[in-house]
């Protein structure tokens, strides 16, 4: 068969696409590499790029947002779109998140750390929660 191919080999002239260390990228790396696109996730030390949001996504979130911040507490914040560093090799962007308040440092802030989201499944009473995770698993 042919030879290795590199994403340099493949990327168009005047386009170079980052080359990842041999151990991965790390969370330090996400936020100094110099233009990426945004909403890039760095899952498991790969370079995730979203794709295209389509405007049902965009939709369903946003009457989401709306429902969690009319009913969440006020020690609690709903925040879209921002990495969650999870470790050093994983720093998701999920569409919403709950976050502890005193978690907000400024509004520059690019990230949040997974200590500072909310467990949502915590809140619900244990009869329910013992009621529902039977049903879930998958024989």
């Amino acid at each position: 068969m042919g030879g290795a191919m590199t994403a340099e080999s493949i990327a168009e002239p005047g386009c170079r696409w980052p080359v990842p260390p041999q151990d991965g990228y790390t969370v330090d790396d996400l936020f100094t590499l110099p233009d990426l696109p945004p909403h890039t996730e760095l899952i498991d030390g790969s370079l995730v790029f979203a794709s295209p949001q389509r405007d049902f996504h965009s939709t369903v979130i946003d009457l989401l947002m709306a429902g969690l911040r009319r009913t969440v507490p006020p020690e609690l914040k709903v925040r879209r779109e921002m990495t969650v560093v999870l470790d050093r090799r994983n720093g998701p962007e999920p569409d919403i998140c709950i976050v502890r308040a005193e978690a907000r440092a400024h509004l520059e802030q690019t990230r949040f750390q997974a200590a500072d989201l909310d467990p949502l499944p915590s809140r619900r009473p244990p009869a329910r929660r013992r009621g529902r995770l039977p049903r879930l698993r998958v024989p």
